[in-house]
């Protein structure tokens, strides 16, 4: 702080003589705050008073006193006497003052004494006031002209000038200093005229009247002072260099002295937000204000800061901040997570997101013809809009030393580690330390923080793989539970590491496992020992009696044998049923007979989408997922209960419920039948239809679904499964002719059970696997499938006729099943007749070609392979056309097909006034409030960015403007109007080219496309339209541009405290 003097006088005279009304303080009253809660200090042209947030109550205020009595500041008061009042990133009050503001002692305008009484009032009642006398003294000198824009205000001073002829030239010397009575001649007096490019505006104003407009002008020793609060009503806006400026252009007219004397009092800000490019914040400034420079322009210096305050070269330099120049448009370039930024995390449609913010402040020194010196500053808090945010993954493992090693960041100083989950299982925070397991904390220099995260290989919980060449993998899958403050939203943060190992010669079986579309898939690696072992699920041996009554798939390779478990095996259990789907679970283990020893043991996890789910779990309850969309008229899954209308259900969306309950409530019965226990209950629609006089049509439908559940009556409870399948797409067998097959197999079991009285002396199992193939004649005459298709309103509708054929239905080259099909949106029908597939309109498979304003076509293609022979029955492609509303479409080939509207915006524009960033792209087609642009990514100022999954390509759609200067006022009444067009592309192995020079046939598949309406409020971008075209699987909304990776520098960690360590363990 320069030439800081602030004098708190707390706990020593608080209200002894004024008393503040509402205050309940008295004297003597033990009211001294702890010591740091109130920070002050002397900046260029203002006071400035900091107030920890720690100490703010439920109400507070400040009341300015001076030689008058005491002064309320109200929103409006403040801004009219040069006062600002907000808070920083850290939630302190920060409180600033312009030393030629109201109420301010001012000597000799040098030096300044502000008395401030901060007022507290707690939230049971209790009110405080705290007086603070500030003192400081001027800086730096006073140029001839200063603006200063405010965060809520502008200013302009300036120190009078008179004209003296010179050597045949005109020399502007400083007139003498006012008198009392020359300062109330002003403001008897003295008269006003407001003017707009030239142009006067009315007739002069006095200064009365300009007073009760909410303009404030005064007089000083040496200076004439005009402040207002932006959109004043004689002020006006426009463009400079394609900047906003807000501009008050005033002349005070005075006799002085019996001559007529004009002061120029005309002030302009700008007003622009900073935009987002690439990783940087980036804001513009003009060069030149043109409504502020007469004559020849000649600029002095420039000057960055930020919090209010400027900075050195070197430490602009070593922040990492840069101002270009470009077309005479200053940017002040400040990149993500320099010092001075700080992050703010978000959660924006269930994704993470992050918001960087910087409180600006920039100086602009320039002479001309009239004033010597000008000296134009700017506090501006420039923030970005939430952008999607993955955090960033360094792996520093070193295998040698046999621990994991990662680095995850940066994560917003809002978020903080709720629950971390290695392998699938949480850890709790106790069991660490003993498992050698580290988790610290490192904070960089702006707030935000990053997770350094270290597992011994010898933990538990890390999966291994056998590998070729004597190699062994191991894995480190875990699961960072992150919470968001103060709204408690969680998100997870996941992540696998892999590190390969040498293995020792002498290894034993071990187990690895995975996920398939109908199970779960356990391999058991036999290793190197070739000692006996027992395979375990759960703690239930695996014996024939297991395989035959979970339906067991087994496969016996040389050196594995592979187990597959169905989704209702035994074993199983199920977590997390919820309407997104089901998690089954299942634990095995591997024992070596001759050590008695569980050798290795694993944990898979699979998840699995359900339609229709019935599950009866052994304590007791039923979870049952029920599909309402099969009735005509559709009945509303959320009105459909158990047989007690009290029992509604758990979750619904818009065509399934779920309920939860146990056996025991919501009307369910129970009967025997043979050697079971039957619990039944059904799920109806209920509706009540009052007695009329008239007679009531109504379209009601008749709901009603029967769920079951069977337990035997003299055992323990055993789960059962039942997941419903609405298809007709079967596996293939293979080509091969019907043969017998001979092959030795090694003299190694693969499954054991118990000794029983059939087989006394056999305690070991062989299996003679046999394949049966059917071969078909190539004469066989088969009939001709039948395969129709339709065009309807917002979809294509395929139609198969069932026959004694085989048939696999497959879009592009991959087989067509339920989950696929739940994914993408399609919608399958299977009856006793035909299997019907309707395909929404801009679903993953369409093809689009003549896009115009009116309508354009959209083709899809269905393949129907017999899956006996594997030849391709029918290939089906269909065409539809279809009426052109609003569309984005990104082409494989790297060309995009836009249209969109101008109907919301108010005042109406007509479309053929847009273009793209570059303004010779204009529209290939408009109608009243429509265009069509068709451009190709390398074209039309399109911008590009490449992270590690994804290339995105980004323009905007533009209103072209321009205004020129004329003799009369001018209104104009042009919308601000502004989209943003991005595709992004899955990136692939082939190198993608910057965007000026990319080949077409780079861009391999469709991209997912986006348009994003820029509204008035940065912080939020609202999405209009779907994606066309994506190579996503599902309907794809809207998005922001993923962000590019950032790098942690070690020059990012903040400096060690004296005493601490860098690293906070957890």
């Amino acid at each position: 702080m320069i030439n800081m003097r602030a004098l708190v006088l707390l706990g020593l005279f608080v209200l002894s003589v004024n008393q503040i009304p509402g205050s309940s303080s008295t004297p003597g009253s033990s009211s001294t705050p702890p010591l740091g809660t109130f920070v002050a200090g002397c900046h260029e042209r203002n006071f400035w008073l900091s107030i920890k947030s720690s100490f703010l109550g439920h109400m507070v205020r400040f009341d300015i006193e001076d030689g008058t009595g005491i002064h309320f500041l109200s929103r409006q008061r403040a801004t009219e006497c040069g006062y600002t009042i907000l808070f920083d990133h850290h939630g302190n009050l920060v409180f600033r003052a312009s030393y030629l503001a109201c109420y301010v002692d001012n000597k000799a305008d040098s030096e300044f004494r502000l008395q401030v009484w901060f007022v507290n009032g707690k939230a049971g009642g209790g009110v405080r006031a705290y007086p603070l006398l500030l003192h400081c003294l001027l800086p730096q000198s006073w140029s001839p002209r200063e603006v200063i824009c405010e965060a809520n205000y502008m200013e302009v001073s300036i120190k009078p000038q008179i004209p003296v002829p010179q050597n045949y030239s005109m020399k502007w010397m400083d007139t003498p200093p006012m008198s009392s009575e020359e300062k109330e001649q002003l403001k008897q007096e003295g008269m006003v005229v407001f003017y707009r490019l030239g142009v006067v505006q009315g007739q002069p104003w006095s200064v009365g009247e300009v007073l009760s407009l909410g303009y404030i002008i005064n007089v000083t020793d040496t200076r004439v002072v005009l402040r207002c609060a932006y959109s004043s009503p004689q002020s006006y806006r426009l463009m400079d260099k394609g900047v906003l400026v807000e501009a008050v252009s005033a002349v005070i007219l005075v006799q002085r002295q019996g001559l007529l004397t004009a002061i120029d009092v005309s002030g302009a800000c700008i007003m622009n937000d900073a935009v987002v490019e690439g990783e940087h914040l980036v804001w513009s400034s003009p060069l030149i204000l043109s409504l502020l420079v007469h004559g020849a322009f000649n600029h002095n210096s420039m000057r960055l800061g930020v919090d209010g305050q400027a900075l050195s070269e070197c430490a602009v330099r070593e922040r990492g901040y840069k101002v270009t120049t470009n077309d005479r448009v200053l940017q002040v370039r400040i990149p993500f997570g320099a010092e001075g930024t700080h992050t703010r995390g978000a959660g924006v449609n269930g994704q993470l997101s992050k918001a960087v913010s910087l409180d600006l402040f920039f100086m602009l020194e320039w002479q001309d013809d009239l004033w010597p010196l000008t000296q134009h500053r700017t506090f501006r808090h420039l923030l970005s809009p939430y952008l999607p945010h993955t955090p960033i993954l360094i792996n520093d493992t070193v295998c040698s030393e046999k621990t994991f090693s990662i680095t995850v960041g940066v994560f917003p100083w809002e978020m903080s580690l709720k629950k971390l989950s290695i392998g699938g299982e949480p850890v709790a925070w106790p069991d660490a330390q003993k498992q050698a397991l580290h988790v610290c904390q490192v904070h960089l220099k702006n707030g935000s923080y990053i997770y350094q995260l270290r597992v011994p290989f010898s933990n538990p919980s890390i999966s291994q793989k056998r590998m070729r060449g004597g190699y062994r993998r191991l894995s480190l899958a875990f699961v960072l539970t992150l919470s968001l403050s103060p709204s408690a939203e969680e998100f997870n943060y996941s992540a696998t590491v892999v590190c390969d190992v040498k293995e020792a010669a002498d290894t034993g079986p071990w187990l690895e496992g995975g996920c398939t579309e109908s199970g779960v898939q356990v391999l058991l690696h036999y290793g190197t020992r070739g000692r006996p072992w027992e395979l375990y699920v759960g703690d239930r041996q695996l014996d024939w009696e297991l395989v035959e009554l979970g339906d067991f798939r087994l496969e016996l390779e040389e050196d594995y044998l592979g187990v597959e478990l169905p989704l209702y095996a035994p074993g199983m259990t199920y977590e997390n049923l919820t309407l997104q789907g089901v998690v089954a679970k299942v634990d095995m283990s591997v024992v070596e007979l001759d050590a008695v020893q569980v050798q290795h043991n694993i944990t898979q996890r699979c998840s699995f989408p359900v339609r229709d789910l019935q599950v009866c779990l052994p304590e007791g309850r039923m979870v049952v997922v029920v599909d309402t969309s099969r009735t005509l008229p559709l009945t509303p899954p959320n009105s459909v209960t158990l047989m007690d209308p009290s029992c509604g259900p758990n979750q619904t969306d818009s065509t399934r419920a779920l309920f939860n309950f146990t056996l025991d409530s919501c009307g369910t019965t129970q009967t025997v039948d043979g050697d079971y226990l039957v619990y039944e209950n059904q799920v109806v629609y209920p509706h009540d239809l009052q007695p009329t006089a008239e007679p009531v049509i109504h379209r009601y439908s008749p709901y009603r679904l029967t769920v079951q559940c069977r337990f035997p009556a003299n055992q323990t409870f055993r789960v059962s499964f039942r997941h419903p399948t609405d298809t007709s797409v079967s596996l293939p067998l293979p080509r091969k002719r019907g043969r017998r097959s001979k092959r030795r197999f090694p003299r190694r079991p693969f499954v054991r059970g118990p000794r029983n009285d059939k087989h006394t002396l056999l305690l070991e199992y062989f299996a003679i696997l046999l394949l049966l193939s059917k071969y078909i004649e190539a004469n066989q005459k088969q009939v001709p499938l039948k395969v129709t298709a339709e065009c309807k309103e917002a979809s294509m509708l395929f139609s198969m006729e069932h026959s004694g054929m085989d048939v696999q239905w497959e879009i592009g080259s991959l087989p067509l099943t339920q989950r696929m099909a739940m994914i993408r949106g399609y919608i399958m029908r299977n009856t006793a007749k035909h299997m019907t597939l309707e395909v929404p309109l801009f679903s993953v498979g369409y093809r689009y070609e003549d896009i115009n304003l009116k309508h354009f076509y959209a083709s899809f293609e269905v393949i129907f392979r017999d899956t006996e022979t594997l030849n391709i029955s029918v290939t089906k492609v269909q065409r539809c056309l279809f009426k052109t509303h609003e569309l984005i479409v990104c082409g494989p080939e790297g060309v995009v097909s836009v249209v969109t509207s101008t109907a919301m915006v108010r005042p109406r524009m007509h479309p053929n006034r847009t273009s793209l960033l570059d303004s010779r792209c204009r529209p290939e087609e408009t109608d009243n409030n429509r265009m069509l642009f068709v451009f190709t990514v390398d074209t039309c100022g399109t911008k590009s960015r490449i992270d590690a999954n994804y290339v995105t390509y980004e323009n905007e759609v533009v209103l072209l403007r321009e205004l020129f200067p004329a003799r009369q006022p001018i209104i104009t009444r042009d919308s601000a109007f502004r989209l943003t067009v991005r595709c992004h592309y899955r990136a692939t192995p082939i190198s993608i080219l910057p965007v000026d020079s990319i080949p077409r046939n780079s861009l391999l598949t469709p991209g997912r496309g986006s348009i994003v309406e820029m509204r008035q409020d940065k912080t939020r971008i609202r999405s209009r339209f779907k994606a066309v075209g994506s190579d996503f699987i599902g309907i794809v909304r809207a998005k922001a541009a993923v962000p590019q990776a950032q790098q942690l520098m070690q020059d990012d960690v903040a400096a060690e405290p004296k005493g601490a360590s860098m690293c906070r363990p957890l």
